[in-house]
């Protein structure tokens, strides 16, 4: 916001770093029921409707890493946003901390999606690999059906909500 990279014509506000950490303390709470999940399946994932610039996947990172779980190996991160800055600052950030994440350029609302960004860590870790072994062969309820393929865009899944 500081930048001005925001737009308030398109309804573009970035989420106060306060904020971002303060819900995600919430979400992760104690730790216990991600540390259970992350002993049963190997990983935790999250789904970040409109990513902006990833504070609130940074914030995640943040809270997991604070509770003994490392998110470089541990979490896998979808996220979308419809600004093309905003999904490359995204990426940059997440790249830069070594998150396994597909960030989207797209929307949310409409499911439509233009490009796919993979950080070097989603490659590295094999996330494709532990993805497809996860979620390859099991169906989804109707409501989750995934919206068309793009190439290079993996579809959501049941994960985390950041909200």
């Amino acid at each position: 916001m500081r930048n001005e990279l925001h737009s308030h014509w398109h309804g573009q506000f970035f989420s106060p770093l306060p904020l971002c950490r303060m819900m995600a303390e919430m979400l992760v709470g104690d730790g216990y029921a991600m540390r259970t999940t992350v002993a049963e399946r190997g990983f935790v994932s999250a789904q970040e409707p409109a990513c902006g610039s990833g504070a609130m996947v940074l914030a995640l990172a943040s809270a997991m890493r604070s509770r003994g779980i490392e998110p470089q190996r541990h979490l896998y991160v979808n996220a979308i946003d419809v600004s093309p800055v905003c999904v490359h600052m995204a990426t940059i950030q997440l790249s830069l901390l070594s998150i396994p994440a597909v960030v989207v350029e797209g929307n949310t609302l409409t499911n439509e999606r233009r490009r796919a960004f993979e950080t070097p860590q989603f490659h590295l870790g094999f996330w494709s690999t532990k993805l497809d072994r996860e979620w390859g062969s099991r169906p989804l309820p109707p409501a989750l059906e995934p919206a068309p393929m793009v190439e290079g865009v993996r579809p959501s899944r049941p994960q985390l909500s950041l909200w």
